[in-house]
Order: structure tokens, then C-alpha cells, then sequence
């Protein structure tokens, strides 16, 4: 091979290399529109869980280790006694209310105070 050959070659390789770099970098560009895309769409859309999906309150993990839970898993669960619980509801029943029954809308499924204090307690908890 001459020199000219050589520098033709030399040429060649170094467009194929930079065409490769800029590709990469607008498969990127394409990947992070498609992503943020993604992400805005499934911000727009509504999820929800409607009532049939949830379990009844009073099969609940709550509601088994509230009425039959010993004591070491209760403050396993809650990081509380039995008796500091007692007194965290007892204050904490002063400030949280229910709504009547009579009042339209969708009927509330707690239906205890501690059954709101354990749902707080589970995500201060965990």
C-alpha cells in the first residue's frame, strides 16, 4: 500500500468512528425523549384501586396482630408496648374523628381508631 492509500484509508476509518460516535449519541438522545415521554404519559394517567381490590379491614395483618398478636411482635411491628400504644390512641383519638354514617359519599372502611394509628404507625415504622 502507498501513502495516498494509507491516507484514504486513515480518512474512512475516521468518519465510520465519528458516525458511530454521533449515532450512539442520538440513540441516546432518541432513548431519553422516548423515556420522558413515557413518564409524562403515565403521570397523565389516572391509577386507582377501586374497593374491590382492597381487603376487608377486618381481615387484615393489622387487625390480626392488633387482636391476637403477643406482645414481642406488636412492639416488632409498632416500636411500642402494648400499654404505650394504648396511651398513643387514647390522644390520638382526640384529633381524628369519623365521618357520620349518614353522610353521602363513599362509606369510610376504617371503622377503629387504631386501625388509622397502625396505618400511620406502619409508615413512620417502616
Amino acid at each position: 500500500m502507498d501513502d495516498d492509500d494509507m491516507d484514504a484509508l486513515v480518512v474512512v476509518t475516521d468518519a465510520f468512528l465519528q458516525q458511530g460516535k454521533e449515532l450512539r449519541e442520538v440513540r441516546r438522545e432518541i432513548f431519553d425523549i422516548l423515556v420522558e415521554e413515557t413518564w409524562r404519559t403515565a403521570m397523565r394517567c389516572r391509577h386507582y384501586w377501586t374497593v374491590q381490590y382492597l381487603h376487608s379491614p377486618s381481615g387484615t395483618a393489622w387487625m390480626m396482630l392488633y387482636r391476637y398478636g403477643s406482645k414481642l411482635k406488636f412492639l416488632n411491628a409498632t416500636s411500642l408496648t402494648r400499654s404505650a400504644s394504648h396511651q398513643l390512641l387514647h390522644r390520638f383519638a382526640e384529633f381524628y374523628t369519623f365521618a357520620h354514617p349518614n353522610y353521602r359519599g363513599r362509606p369510610a372502611k376504617f371503622r377503629y381508631h387504631h386501625q388509622i394509628l397502625g396505618l400511620v404507625l406502619s409508615f413512620y415504622v417502616g
